[in-house]
């Protein structure tokens, strides 16, 4: 009996989660974590955006870890999302970056468009 009641409190939770990412303001930040990101430095990026969104107490975001993207190059990669606005790619994230980047976009819903795949110094 018991495990069908921990079953019924996960469903909830996940349930609830997914309410959550449908509304407007939330957003996801999908961090790449393949091999080459993590020769890249990714790890730290990672603990850097975690730190940001506690110092700052954003609560509308989640971070999803992902594989490979493909472009080692431009690793490591994050990927930011909100509903009805296009991903903004950003790339060779620093800690440095990430401490400015997702403050930036969630609080001043500002793109630091010279950091993204789309930025003058990246050529693809």
């Amino acid at each position: 009996m018991a495990s069908m009641q921990a079953y019924y409190a996960l469903r909830e939770r996940a349930l609830n989660r997914l309410q959550g990412l449908e509304k407007e303001d939330f957003i996801t930040v999908e961090i790449h974590m393949g091999i080459c990101s993590q020769a890249a430095g990714v790890l730290d990026v990672l603990k850097a955006m975690e730190e940001a969104i506690a110092h700052k107490n954003i609560s509308n975001v989640t971070i999803a870890k992902t594989g490979c993207a493909g472009f080692c190059a431009y690793e490591p990669l994050v990927i930011l999302k909100k509903k009805g606005r296009r991903p903004v790619t950003y790339c060779r994230v620093t800690p440095e970056k990430a401490r400015v980047l997702l403050p930036e976009y969630v609080l001043k819903d500002r793109i630091i468009e010279a950091w993204t795949l789309n930025g003058k110094d990246v050529l693809l």
